[in-house]
């Protein structure tokens, strides 16, 4: 885990709320390469193979989150913040 980025919000587990955010690691990225964009989507996303791929690329820059029902993974997202970075 990377340092500053916490895996989970304890209290949000804690209060049963059902969604919450992890960062993509080493134990739960495989999960997220059977993740999809909605057909009327796809063309405005990029996969999350390629996503993760690009956050490995740009570490220093970016975080890969998903963001789970439970235990289940159903989306993911990455952040970054250094301007002009992706085109």
């Amino acid at each position: 885990m990377r340092k500053g980025i916490r895996e989970n919000c304890p209290a949000a587990e804690a209060a049963g709320l059902l969604i919450n955010l992890r960062t993509i690691d080493e134990s739960n990225y495989e999960q997220c390469f059977h993740l999809k964009a909605s057909v009327e989507n796809e063309n405005f996303v990029d996969s999350v193979i390629y996503s993760l791929a690009e956050a490995w690329v740009y570490c220093e820059d970016t975080r890969p989150f998903a963001i789970y029902k439970g235990e289940e993974i159903v989306s993911a997202f990455q952040t970054a913040w250094k301007t002009g970075m992706f085109l």
